[in-house]
């Protein structure tokens, strides 16, 4: 059961998106704590961030963080539901 993902509870995560992964459907982002996080999305939202977002806009993020059972508390990957830009830095 090691290293079998759990979804955690729903939460919200403002970052900035570093890279976009076409082929998975992912999105890298720094969080405000300077942390990476991988962002697994649904297609609307990744065409959103793709064609509408600029390289300074902080994404919020609506999604529950992926804990894998028997590492330590930090996330690294996050499914996100929904997705909404914000301020432009």
């Amino acid at each position: 059961m090691k290293n079998q993902p759990v979804l955690g509870e729903l939460q919200d995560i403002k970052a900035k998106v570093i890279r976009l992964d076409t082929y998975n459907l992912t999105a890298e982002v720094r969080r405000e704590n300077g942390k990476l996080v991988k962002m697994n999305l649904e297609p609307k939202d990744f065409e959103t961030i793709r064609y509408k977002a600029s390289q300074n806009t902080v994404v919020t993020f609506t999604g529950r963080p992926i804990l894998r059972l028997g590492a330590r508390t930090r996330y690294k990957e996050f499914e996100a539901h929904s997705v909404s830009l914000g301020r432009k830095e």
